[in-house]
């Protein structure tokens, strides 16, 4: 029976280690893009999208704000990928593919950081696909 309990106390005590671990490691992780994209994709959002989702990113009219709750549950559950090809195969509106590939992770990685998701020091790119939930916490 002591033996039983020393494996158990020894188990519980490597669990309580891992999550620890596994918190500190959740805490140091880095953002899915970077500053410098996000101060890249101010001016091709100013000149391709604000006119429809307003400067703020707030949405004007009849077309959607790219920023809080509506977005967040729309997109949460979704990925960065999932969110890039949406834009780069819709927008600008009637213009749908015409900019760069990184103008189009540039508007991404501002989408992103204007939710509240905090900048790392790796790119984000056209494959990568983090849960957008994930990177919003």
């Amino acid at each position: 029976m002591t033996c039983n309990r020393i494996i158990i106390a020894l188990a519980a005590c490597l669990a309580v280690l891992d999550f620890g671990h596994s918190a500190a490691v959740a805490q140091t992780s880095t953002g899915a893009f970077t500053d410098a994209q996000v101060d890249a994709g101010r001016a091709p959002y100013s000149s391709y999208c604000a006119s429809c989702h307003g400067a703020d990113l707030n949405g004007t009219g009849h077309f959607p704000a790219l920023v809080g709750t509506a977005f967040v549950g729309e997109w949460g559950s979704r990925t960065t990928k999932e969110l890039y090809e949406k834009i780069r195969g819709t927008m600008p509106f009637c213009a749908a593919g015409s900019l760069s590939d990184t103008e189009y992770a540039s508007i991404v990685a501002l989408i992103l950081k204007t939710n509240g998701a905090k900048a790392g020091g790796e790119p984000l790119t056209s494959d990568a696909s983090p849960m957008i939930s994930a990177i919003l916490k």
